[in-house]
């Protein structure tokens, strides 16, 4: 004759089978998948004239807009803080010769369409060449990092390959200027301004030894 379990026995043997049922309904139920990123959605508009080009991410179409190309940040010229910054005259010449007087098309995408200053966000192409992408593939802009934009990874990858080949502002050769301009500009110092800046030199040298030292 079988003996008959205690009723706690009973209770504890259901429970445990009662959640080995719900454990294998779990693992066994399809997991819901993240949707996939929605594709950034764009919008072209014109054709417009590029009147003028203000510095190297900058223009003024004929209708008097001002456009901020959008992704890229060319060396300053013109900024109300920032003093104007080495290459920043090469990238608004070359972009000037891209693109002053041409027709272009407008392109926006879903996130900013304006900057802070209320100027226009957007991918400018002219002739199909997108313009923003060509300055960072020539060397005349940095990637604009700080904001999310659409085309944020291929004009990273351009950035990078300008950075590898030293173009433009990442050639650190001496034939692009940089080190001669430096000299002319510290020999048209008088003698109290070249002291102050060997002294200032002096400082970051003790801050920074340069290798070997």
């Amino acid at each position: 004759m079988m003996t008959a379990y205690p009723k706690y026995l009973l209770f504890v043997t259901g429970a445990i089978l009662l959640l080995m049922a719900l454990y294998s309904i779990l693992i066994n139920e399809p997991q819901m998948k993240e949707p996939a990123p929605r594709p950034v959605q764009t919008k072209k508009y014109g054709p417009y004239t590029i009147s003028c080009v203000i510095d190297g991410d900058t223009v003024v179409l004929n209708t008097g807009d001002k456009v901020r190309m959008k992704g890229i940040d060319a060396p300053e010229l013109h900024h109300p803080v920032i003093p104007a910054q080495r290459f920043g005259e090469e990238a608004r010449d070359f972009l000037r010769n891209l693109a002053e007087g041409k027709q272009c098309y407008l392109e926006y995408d879903n996130y900013d369409s304006k900057d802070m200053y209320g100027r226009a966000l957007a991918y400018i192409s002219v002739n199909g060449t997108d313009l923003n992408a060509e300055m960072l593939l020539r060397g005349f802009a940095y990637l604009y990092t700080f904001k999310p934009f659409g085309k944020k990874e291929k004009y990273a990858a351009y950035e990078r390959e300008a950075r590898e080949k030293h173009r433009g502002l990442w050639n650190f050769d001496l034939k692009d200027g940089r080190i001669l301009n430096l000299i002319n500009r510290y020999e048209a110092l008088n003698d109290a301004g070249k002291s102050k800046l060997d002294e200032n030199f002096k400082e970051l040298l003790d801050i920074y030894p340069a290798k070997g030292d």
